[in-house]
């Protein structure tokens, strides 16, 4: 497990308002960004969040772009080995009339590495006896009973459209994203 919110307290862009904070509440004013699972970065601009005080415009671009570049040289403390595959910024993976409420920042970890959010954690890294369960983003398993794979590279935003399908609820022609079941021949076994 990697706290990006201890990475983000010892860069100095992440301060608390009491010893052992509990909660984003136990933020200092003085912060200008942290962190929530899986690894989505949010500055704390002033007309966006409680208290924000990053102003939007080119102080936001500037840290944004700062907190991105440090983010990438993120090593494992125990053998120095690169954390993060790659750093992505909101317009990089959110788009349409909800992109705004998106992560200002986004890191995607190498294998092996899980990006948790809490703060307060003393030390950057915890490894334990056995990880149990982690976000990925190179792979997902969709189940679907009577179902045959697919001819085509299936998207995680095919997955609404598929469900939709399933429940025989009408797909809006708007969504993205294709019903997998669009690729079948005969009968898929439906039970609700």
């Amino acid at each position: 497990e990697i706290f990006i919110n201890t990475w983000l307290h010892d860069a100095g862009y992440l301060q608390y308002a009491k010893e052992q904070p509990e909660g984003l509440h136990d933020m200092a004013a003085s912060s200008v960004a942290y962190s929530l699972d899986p690894g989505r970065i949010f500055l704390n601009v002033k007309g966006r969040e409680p208290g924000g005080r990053v102003e939007p415009g080119a102080e936001y671009e500037r840290l944004r772009r700062e907190i991105a570049e440090a983010a990438i040289s993120m090593a494992d403390p125990a053998t120095g080995e690169p954390m993060v595959e790659r750093v992505y910024l909101r317009e990089d993976l959110y788009h349409g009339p909800y992109a705004s409420a998106g992560a200002d920042v986004v890191l995607a970890m190498r294998d092996g590495y899980d990006p948790k959010g809490p703060l307060g954690k003393p030390n950057l890294t915890f490894k334990g006896t056995s990880l149990v369960g982690m976000h990925t983003t190179p792979d997902a398993l969709l189940y679907v009973q009577g179902m045959r794979a697919t001819n085509r590279r299936p998207y995680i935003a095919d997955v609404a459209p598929t469900i939709l399908e399933l429940l025989e609820v009408p797909v809006p022609a708007d969504m993205d994203g294709r019903s997998l079941l669009g690729d079948q021949t005969g009968a898929i076994e439906r039970s609700v």
